[in-house]
């Protein structure tokens, strides 16, 4: 097993998943969170509150995008313009006149849909 120690600095929060794998090592649509912060964090305690009821939020969005198509087509326009503007923000600003006019927007990807994975029975 690979361990890794993530690094954070002070005021920093990180949410790691980590995809459930059957014993045919595929995935099974499955999908843990867990939240690491900093022990070291200079915000007050209601920040801190704040944030991690943030992440929380952040981690329920799986379950919207698959149970939702509004949301998950919401979300994947947020996606597409942060990717445009973030390319747009690393060009000179020739390339980004020529983006500007021939952007178009980019076919929707097959987003996971949580649902259609099956699930492992639990034994009782």
């Amino acid at each position: 097993m690979n361990s890794y120690q993530l690094k954070l600095l002070n005021e920093e929060l990180a949410i790691r998943v980590t995809p459930s794998v059957g014993l045919d090592k595929k995935w099974d649509g499955g999908l843990n969170f867990k939240i690491e912060t900093c022990s070291k964090s200079r915000l007050s305690v209601d920040d801190q509150e704040k944030l991690f009821t943030f992440m929380q939020m952040l981690m329920a969005v799986p379950e919207l995008i698959d149970t939702d198509d509004d949301i998950r087509d919401r979300l994947w326009d947020v996606v597409q313009i942060n990717e445009r503007e973030h390319m747009l923000s690393s060009r000179s600003q020739s390339e980004k006149r020529a983006q500007n006019k021939s952007s178009r927007k980019k076919a929707k990807p097959e987003v996971i849909k949580f649902s259609d994975y099956k699930k492992p029975k639990e034994n009782n």
